[in-house]
């Protein structure tokens, strides 16, 4: 297992639970700082180096609209060797289960929730 503490500060590293999800993440982000894409166990790690010049509000900006445009509603993300989960937006349903008889024919718009 990979330990968190052990990597340099100046960087936020972000869990992403595909490595499509971590792919896209990283273009996105690699438009205003270094970003990369590694393989932990079972998910996707997107890093993304700070350096002085580079805004840290800005970038867990573009990193939290893109979580609420794929419909994550949540990831979790490291800095400074602490653990944080960034939140944003709502789930997506069709994003977040397979297709089955019963949510094919759901409404559009209603959740698998709300038609219980």
């Amino acid at each position: 297992m990979n330990d968190v503490s052990l990597l340099a500060t100046d960087a936020v590293l972000f869990e992403l639970p595909s490595p499509n999800d971590a792919d896209d993440l990283s273009r996105i982000l690699h438009e205003s700082c270094i970003a990369w894409t590694e393989r932990w166990d079972d998910v996707w790690i997107v890093g993304a180096e700070l350096r002085e010049d580079d805004d840290l509000a800005a970038l867990m900006r573009t990193a939290e609209r893109w979580v609420a445009e794929r419909g994550l509603v949540a990831i979790r993300f490291s800095l400074d060797a602490r653990a944080y989960i960034l939140r944003a937006g709502e789930i997506t349903w069709a994003a977040a289960l397979p297709p089955t008889p019963e949510t094919t024919s759901l409404p559009d718009g209603a959740s698998p929730a709300e038609a219980a």
